[in-house]
């Protein structure tokens, strides 16, 4: 689930954060959205639906 703090930010500013966390940053529409990175289990589900519709 995506989290924002609802501060507004330059591009600049958005380049320059020190991030010290795994998450995923984005920004959009001046907004910085955050999003936890995947889980190994969530990519292995991802790959194998992949699979299985790719070879259909």
């Amino acid at each position: 689930m995506e989290q924002h703090s609802g501060k507004k930010l330059s591009l600049f500013e958005f380049d320059n954060l020190i991030i010290k966390d795994e998450n995923k940053y984005e920004l959009i529409d001046v907004i910085v959205l955050m999003s936890p990175r995947s889980t190994i289990k969530h990519q292995e589900i991802m790959g194998t639906a992949t699979t299985i519709l790719g070879n259909q």
